[in-house]
């Protein structure tokens, strides 16, 4: 009985181990030294205060209060769980904290000693003003930082919920662990959802500024194959046709010339189609060619198989003509 009245009390009581000089207001209860001191780690440990105050004023709640001196420490089981730094950082987990939340958990595979682990629908990290960054997940041991989603779920990071635009910007810095250097930006992904790598003006949905390598491309067709050359109604340009065009125009018919190339790019797709379509055209010409070699070919023959049939008439007749 005397154990809890004593609990009670301290739960009203301000207690001091030193006189201070910051004004809480009007005390329930005056302060008193401590008959008690903290040990912790063979250590003494003092400047520490518990207690709650009124403000002045008709409709003030009482204001309860956890003051020490040289920081605020919390234990359970002995040992040291969570504290409040003179400088009065928050560490869990830590005994120094170096920001104004500092949480360290040893390592887990499975992620059950995650620092922190937010479960409501939406959380808000703000950040001190508009332009700067909102929230920041770094590492410094050479780990990566992950950022997970639900289980079969996705990571949605939108620039913002409100009526102003947003987008996502990916960065990595180089360096050799001497000297210092900013993160450049290398990725974005703009407010209308273009991707941009290398360049800060994405004006396609992938916009590349650099070399891209792949193993294989696939791209989808805004247009029909030209099958329609093996029509039979197609009008094959003629090889005299083709030649007064690229001595008057030095391109292909139909395909873009080399200016029209350096102003607007070269269009993936389109240009195949072009080409294929030039590569059919040359078939059917190859083909034609091919036709005409072996009628002539033919033709030839003929002709030889007669030229021949009539030089051995002449012989005959040349023989005929000397025997008399």
């Amino acid at each position: 009985m005397i154990k809890l009245i004593i609990i009670s009390l301290l739960s009203i009581l301000s207690l001091s181990a030193y006189a201070q000089n910051t004004n809480f207001g009007e005390p329930a209860a005056g302060s008193q030294a401590l008959s008690d001191v903290f040990h912790y780690n063979g250590n003494t440990v003092g400047h520490y205060s518990l207690g709650w105050y009124y403000n002045q004023g008709l409709y003030n709640p009482p204001t309860a209060y956890l003051a020490g001196f040289s920081g605020i420490n919390m234990f359970t089981e002995g040992q040291l769980r969570m504290l409040v730094s003179r400088a009065g950082h928050v560490g869990i987990g830590t005994n120094a904290p170096l920001s104004r939340l500092h949480v360290s958990t040893p390592q887990s595979a499975d992620f059950s000693a995650a620092a922190l682990r937010l479960e409501q629908p939406y959380t808000e990290l703000s950040g001190a003003n508009l332009l700067g960054p909102s929230a920041l997940f770094s590492t410094n041991n050479g780990n990566t930082a992950w950022l997970l989603g639900a289980v079969a779920g996705t990571v949605g990071t939108p620039g913002n919920f409100g009526g102003y635009p947003g987008g996502l910007s990916f960065y990595t810095k180089a360096g050799d662990g001497n000297s210092v250097s900013l993160p450049l930006e290398r990725m974005r992904i703009d407010q209308n959802g273009n991707v941009g790598v290398g360049t800060f003006s994405p004006d396609a949905r992938l916009t590349v500024n650099g070399t891209v390598h792949a193993r294989e491309v696939k791209v989808d067709l805004a247009f029909p194959a030209p099958d329609f050359v093996f029509e039979p109604k197609y009008r094959l340009p003629t090889l005299q046709e083709v030649e007064r065009y690229v001595k008057l125009n030095r391109h292909l018919p139909e395909v873009p010339s080399a200016a029209e190339l350096a102003a607007g790019g070269m269009q993936v797709g389109e240009m195949n189609l072009k080409l294929l379509q030039k590569v059919e055209e040359i078939t059917l010409h190859l083909i034609a060619m091919q036709k005409e070699n072996t009628t002539s070919k033919i033709q030839n023959r003929r002709i030889i198989q007669k030229q021949q049939q009539q030089i051995k008439a002449l012989q005959q007749k040349i023989a005929s003509l000397l025997q008399k």
